[in-house]
Formats: C-alpha cells, structure tokens, sequence
C-alpha cells in the first residue's frame, strides 16, 4: 500500500523529473526504490536522443538525503514530500560563459539573444544551462542564485547583460542569521534584494510567510527611497517558492541555506568590468547622443569621423557602458550595438541610428468587476491536491475578492532613463459598495477583512460568515475551510477535508475523509470514515450513528442508534440513546461516563476505558504504534547486519562494507528513537489525571467478552449480565452493581 504513494512526474516543459513520496514509503522501504533512478534516467535520455534537450543530470543523492531524514523525522506517515530527482537543458544560442580575469567572481556572462527568446527558456532552464557552463570551465563554485536571476529577468526585459558578472554564492555570516529563519538583504550596487532561507520548517511552524511579504515591502520601499531606484518585487513568486519547498527537501534542512531573488530595480545595472568603463568615457568624446525631451526616444546626433578609428567603437561592452553612463537603461534596441558596430567597421555615419525607445502608457478602457476569488490560481498539477484547487465558494482573511480590470488592460510605460510613466487612472469604473467584512485597497481591489462567503449584488460587495453547502462536499466541491457556521445539505464524501472553526451540521453522512470542528457537529446520518479518515471535534457530538470510525472529540458524544468497530476518543462522556442501543466491537476511550443498553456482543472484544484523560490516552496509542514499528525495523535491520558480519572479509564488496556501516549507523538513531519514545511513553502515563466518579451504565445486556478499565483497573466479567453499573470505587468489594434484577 505505501509502495503506491511513491509518484513520479515528468514536467515537459522545464524537462523536470520529480518523485513525490510519504514517510510510510520511507519505512516501507530503506532506500529509495533503483526504478526510480532508471526510469528518470530513460525519460532524459530519450529526450537527448530526440534532441530536444542537450545534457541532463541526476540528483540522486539529494534523493536518497531526503529519504533517510524523512524516516527518521517525527512526522505523520501521510507526510508528503516532493524532490526533483533529475533536470535537462537544451543548448542555449546567445548565452556566454567565460573565464574571468579577476578572481573576485566565478565567471563572466553575456546574453545575446532576444528579449522573448530569453523570457520563454524559463530562469530554471537558464540556470541548469549555465551551472553546466560553469562545470565545463572547471568551476566548481556555487553561484549565487539571485544575482544569476536578476541577469535573466534583465536580458529579457531588454537590458544589454554584457560581462555580467556571476558572483560566488556567499551568504553573509551574520550571527542574527544563524537564529533567525531568513534574512533580507539588500544591495543598491546591484539593485537588487535577496531573501535568504535559513529554516523552512520554522517559516511554516510560525506562520512567518504574511511577515516576510510585508518585511519585503518594506525593504524595498526603503532602498527605493535611498537609491531614487524604483524595484519590481517578486512577492507572489516567493510565496509560490516558499510553499515549493517547504513541501521538498528544504522543509528537512537539505540544501539550505538557499537564495531567493526577492526584489530587482527597474533600472539597468551599470557594466561591470573595467575595460568597457574606461572604454565608455573615450567614447564620449566623439559620440553624441541625444534624448528626446520627453526622454520617449534616443538617437544618435553627430559623431567624429576619427570613431572609425577607435578600438572601443567595435566593443559591445563599451557601448553598453556608455549608454549607462548617460542614463539611458531601458528599451535598448537589440539591434543598435550591432549596427553601431557593423557601420564602423564600414566606415558609414551613426547619425540617426535609433539608440532606445521608451514604451508609452496605455490607458485602461471597457472596466467591469472580474470575482477573483472564484478564479484563484493554482499550481502544477503534479504537486496539487485537486480538491484543495477546486474551492472556490469561501474566501481566507485577507484574499483579494474581487477586482476591477479593464478588456483593455492598462500598462504603465517606462522611458529610456528606466523612469515609470504610469497609465492614467479609470474615471468610468463600475459602482461597487463595500459592506460588511470586505475592505476597499487603492483603486481597483477589494479585500476580505476575515474570512467568509462572497456576495456581490446590485453593486454592492460584502461577506456572510454563515455557508450553506447545497449539496455534499466532493470532489467537484473541493475541500472546505472556513471561519464560521457551516451545514452541509448532503453528505461529506471519501477524501473530502472539512475544516471548520465554528458549528458544524451535516444532513448526510460523514464517508470518510478529514473533518475538523472548532464548534458542534451535529450529523443527521451516520459517522463512517473508515480507516481513511478521522472525525475531531471541539464541541459537543451528535450522530444518527457511528461505525468503522476514528473520533476525537472535546465535548460529549450522544449517538442516537448504535457504536460500531470504532476507536473513540471522548474527553467527557458517550451515551446511545436508543432502548435497544448498542456499543460494539473497537474501544471507547471517556473521561467520565458510557450510557447504553447493550454493551458489547457475544463475538469479538469490546473495549471500553473511562475514568482516564483520553488526550494522553491518545498521545500513549499514537506512540505506542509508533514504538511498535521502530522495534519491528530494528529487528529486521538488525537481522541484516547480522547477516553480512557472518560474511567473509573476501566475500564483503564495497557496497557490502558500506551497507555494513549504514546499518551500524542507523541502529545507534533507531536506538536514540527508541529511547525517546519510551521515555516520552513513561512521562505521560505518569500524569494521567484519574478520575473515581466515572462509570459504565448498561441497561440491558454487558457481554462477558466486554474488556471494561476503570481509572486504569480492569474489571473482570465472569457472564453476561442484565441490567448493571461499573464504578471505580468498590461497594462491598465489588466494581459491579445491579440495575435490575437478574443475571443472563
């Protein structure tokens, strides 16, 4: 069963192999299955051989990391992790990578191809592509991954990336960072902003992403305001980065620290070695070149016949660095260095050659309201959870409901000295009333103040924080999370995820699945989810019946029918209300009180536990399991390491010797879990709260077969008896005391 969670997915267009996997495949197995390896290696080489990629390479140790520190991690066995196992690239015309004279950075760069040729390759290709560069030259540093994305973003957004310079991946060695999950650090010089990740697990277990989002703009409106540099911050795309790897390797501290392109100013940065800088001034003397006054357009003027002469005038990065050095950084045209070049060497005039043209706004025209909650994006298909994806009806504290956009889509222009011309504002827009729960923000989007139901109305916008489901919650519906009441006219389907932070009412059946309940939870049918699903409960319970279920709940439990083969957690008490109610088959973990008229049945074991806290009993089943699978892996780990010190040292190869050691290795930390586990087992049984008051009350029949603990004490049934209560205290030295007369 768990060998069957392990999928492999292929992502054609980043040519991507990923192996996604849970920790119940990780202690089925103590090292990634060799398929895997086989089958990402045949799909990358099957695209080599096609041509559409030109290398690939294989990540098998980054997988086989994550594997044993997924094992050996205190998690859940649903625990899902994603690790990209293998990556390819096809041959990329019009990007450099050359040695650098100075020993300050790993390698030069120059990009050369067209803006929409670079923006399509996508920055992961890029990367791969050039990190194989870098392997070809010996260079076996590791780049810094955000300045490399701040050159892609560059070239294609039509900056000139001449001699870019790929620096050397060095993460300051700030001691705040060392406690801190991430840093932000900023650099004017390069105009740009980095996010450093220190610890994926604490962003995620502290709920820090909303503070780095808001840290981010912050930084960059304060660099902005320093440098007079305006930024484009990435802030959608960490989050989408952030999500990513706290889902892979990351979130198991491999490959950390790790470097994300937060911020990258609008502005060009300037050329970066020495030649083209002293190039760029010899230039100035004998070129001319003239900004329109609106700085829209810029042209060459004049220029002196001796340029022809001149070495700089055939060098791209002198041109590069001139332009900068007169300001002009944006809307280059690809095609002027060359043909400025191209009429040196023939020796023709550059007066009016068109040196760079801004781009001019574009109004918004034909506005109408867009419900963007209804349309929310979604990610790869390989990673999402499709019921998580098809949510729409309910909305999250803080998600932008709805938005003005326009048929005509505004776009702010940019002139040739990087300096934003924005598109002019809407005066036509629909008319749209804020209500209750929603929040206006700037001009065009409306954002929801806690979370809640959408209802846009005759120009009017608010949220309800009540939500009737018409029908029953599936797949088509998608999972349910919501702040509020809740009912549910059908029923909660196999795999459905419900959780809701208020009361809960449901007019089917609970099939299976994840339900979660802060408040009430009241099911008009029955409880059964089976060995997939676990019901908890904040509140009082109320069920029609439950069968083949796992329930926690807070509050009481009452059960109109029956309790049937289920494993019940109830912090107060459980009554079945029927005259012919029964409870049967599982075990029934309570506080305080079991009501029923029949207790248990003639074949098979009931048991019942009250008079004990059933959160401890809980955490004590958990870990019990736990403690039960890590001595059955030590055993049979320990059985072959036993077989391979019986061999021979001539029969022991080098993948015996090393196997020999992982073996010794991972049964010192299987000793150290076990330990701790039954450490952590001694602590809670020792302060399990007993309660005297608790008892059993059977009105009919109690099964001789009933398995009945009292504050920790068993009592012993000798026959089926009618009508009988079970205490904890003893009245005249029995546990038992009689209902009504007469014994079965």
């Amino acid at each position: 069963m768990a060998t069957a969670q392990i999928k492999m997915t292929y992502i054609a267009a980043q040519y991507r192999v990923r192996v996604q996997f849970t920790k119940a495949d990780c202690m089925a197995h103590p090292a990634p299955p060799a398929y895997l390896l086989e089958r990402a290696k045949n799909k990358l080489r099957a695209e080599r051989d096609q041509g559409h990629i030109a290398f690939y390479r294989i990540f098998k140790t980054r997988l086989e990391k994550t594997w044993e520190l997924l094992r050996g991690a205190d998690e859940e066995p649903d625990t899902l992790v994603a690790v990209t196992l293998a990556t390819g690239a096809p041959m990329l015309p019009g990007v450099t990578v050359r040695l650098s004279e100075t020993d300050s950075h790993l390698a030069d760069l120059s990009i050369t191809a067209p803006p929409h040729v670079v923006e399509g390759w996508g920055f992961k290709t890029f990367k791969q592509y050039v990190g194989k560069q870098l392997l070809l030259l010996d260079v076996t540093g590791v780049p810094d991954s955000a300045h490399l994305h701040s050159a892609w973003i560059r070239a294609s957004r039509g900056e000139t990336v001449v001699d870019y310079a790929i620096l050397k991946l060095a993460v300051p060695a700030n001691k705040a960072a060392h406690h801190a999950p991430y840093e932000l650090i900023a650099n004017t010089k390069l105009g740009e902003i980095k996010l450093v990740i220190h610890d994926i697990r604490a962003i995620f277990d502290q709920d820090l992403t909303a503070q780095i989002g808001t840290a981010l703009l912050a930084a960059a409106k304060r660099v902005s305001q320093a440098s007079g540099q305006a930024y484009m911050v990435r802030s959608n795309a960490i989050m989408r980065e952030l999500n990513s790897a706290n889902r892979g390797p990351e979130r198991f501290g491999v490959d950390l620290p790790v470097v994300h392109l937060a911020a990258i100013a609008k502005h060009a940065v300037a050329a970066t070695t020495k030649t083209a800088e002293n190039s760029s001034h010899s230039l100035a003397s004998f070129v001319t070149v003239l900004v329109a006054p609106d700085a829209m357009n810029a042209t060459v003027q004049e220029h002196q016949a001796s340029l022809h002469k001149l070495a700089a005038a055939k060098d791209p990065a002198a041109w590069s660095a001139y332009l900068h050095s007169l300001g002009i950084i944006n809307g280059i045209t690809q095609s002027f260095i060359a043909d400025a070049i191209e009429r040196v060497t023939a020796g023709k005039s550059l007066a009016g050659l068109v040196v760079a043209l801004g781009q001019q706004p574009i109004a918004g025209m034909d506005p109408y309201v867009f419900e963007t909650y209804r349309h929310a994006s979604t990610e790869a298909k390989s990673l999402t959870n499709v019921r998580e994806s098809q949510q729409r009806a309910a909305v999250r504290k803080g998600q932008v409901i709805a938005e003005f956009r326009f048929k005509t889509v505004p776009v702010d222009g940019c002139d040739v000295l990087g300096r934003p011309t924005p598109a002019a504002a809407a005066s036509n827009l629909p008319v749209l009333q804020t209500g209750e729960g929603v929040q206006r923000s700037g001009l065009y989007t409306f954002i929801a103040v806690y979370d809640g139901i959408p209802e846009i109305i005759e120009g009017n916008i608010s949220l309800k924080k009540a939500w009737v489901i018409p029908g029953s919650v599936n797949l088509a519906t998608g999972n349910i999370h919501f702040t509020g009441q809740v009912e549910v006219k059908g029923s909660i389907e196999t795999g459905a995820v419900v959780e809701v932070t208020g009361d809960l009412v449901v007019h089917g059946l609970i099939q299976g699945g994840s339900v979660k309940v802060s408040g009430m939870l009241t099911v008009m049918g029955g409880i059964m989810t089976n060995q997939s699903g676990i019901v908890r409960v904040g509140g009082d319970l109320t069920a029609m019946f439950i069968e083949n279920s796992h329930i926690y709940c807070k509050g009481q439990i009452t059960v109109k029918k029956s309790v049937m083969s289920s494993h019940i957690f109830c912090e107060k008490g459980l009554v079945v209300e029927d005259p012919a109610g029964l409870i049967a088959g599982g075990d029934v973990n309570c506080a305080t009180t079991v009501t029923c008229a029949n207790l248990g049945r003639s074949s098979g074991t009931t048991i019942v536990r009250v008079g004990l806290p059933p959160k401890y009993q809980f955490f004590v089943a958990i870990r019990t399991q736990r403690l039960a699978k890590l001595e059955h892996l030590r055993s049979e780990e320990q059985a072959m390491l036993k077989s391979l010190n019986k061999r021979r040292s001539e029969q022991m190869t080098t993948h015996h010797t090393e196997r020999q050691t992982e073996l010794i290795e991972r049964a010192e930390h299987c000793a150290a879990l076990i330990t701790r586990l039954k450490d952590s087992l001694d602590d809670a049984k020792r302060f399990l709260n007993v309660s005297l008051d608790a008892s059993v009350m059977v009105y009919q029949t109690l099964a001789m077969s009933t398995r009945i603990e009292i504050c920790g004490q068993h009592i012993p049934l000798a026959s089926d008896i009618n009508g009988v209560s079970v205490h904890g205290t003893a009245l005249n030295g029995s546990n038992l005391r009689i209902l009504s007369a007469g014994a079965a």
